[in-house]
């Protein structure tokens, strides 16, 4: 696996550690089920987000049925109008992921001074020195994870969209404007 390190900041010389040792397998295993659990828990919220997007545009379809009937009316084509829910869905997945990813971003740059502040309030330190073998939290962004990160938001937002057009697009204009 290579390394990355903070510009400005490579090491004069690299110290090769074996993986086969076992005090090295069982620190990168805890780290690699770290990784997991934090996967675990981005998606669990994407899911979340996804439910969420999908309660608000059908709420917004069955609120708006007479306005879908009358843009039918005047010739929209059910995909004119499913691609309106899906667009919507699409802004709301790059909003949140791109408000997501500055907070992330500010986050990870200030990590010391939220531990610090963490400390100073609660008194105990999250990221103890001892067991994670670093005098300074890591606080570099990979931008391969954030791209996907914010890939994945957008999509899932997407996705919690499709119902909601699909329902939108069958709305028939006789129907919805018969009352009104």
């Amino acid at each position: 696996e290579q390394l990355h390190y903070p510009e400005g900041k490579e090491p004069s010389a690299v110290a090769v550690i074996p993986t086969e040792d076992p005090s090295v397998q069982s620190f990168t295993g805890e780290i690699r089920k770290q990784r997991l659990i934090i996967v675990s828990i981005l998606g669990l919220i994407g899911l979340v987000a996804a439910i969420l997007i999908f309660v608000i545009l059908f709420m917004i379809v069955l609120q708006k049925r007479r306005d879908i009937g009358v843009l039918r009316s005047l010739g929209s084509s059910r995909g004119d109008v499913a691609l309106v829910f899906i667009w919507f869905g699409a802004g709301i997945g790059l909003v949140g992921s791109g408000l997501g990813l500055a907070l992330g971003i500010w986050a990870t740059k200030n990590i010391s001074l939220i531990e610090a502040l963490l400390v100073k309030l609660f008194g105990f330190k999250i990221w103890k020195s001892g067991v994670y073998f670093f005098s300074e939290i890591p606080n570099t962004v990979d931008k391969d994870w954030a791209a996907i990160i914010v890939i994945a938001g957008t999509l899932m937002a997407i996705l919690g969209a499709l119902v909601p057009a699909v329902r939108a697009s069958r709305v028939q204009p006789v129907e919805a404007l018969r009352y009104e």
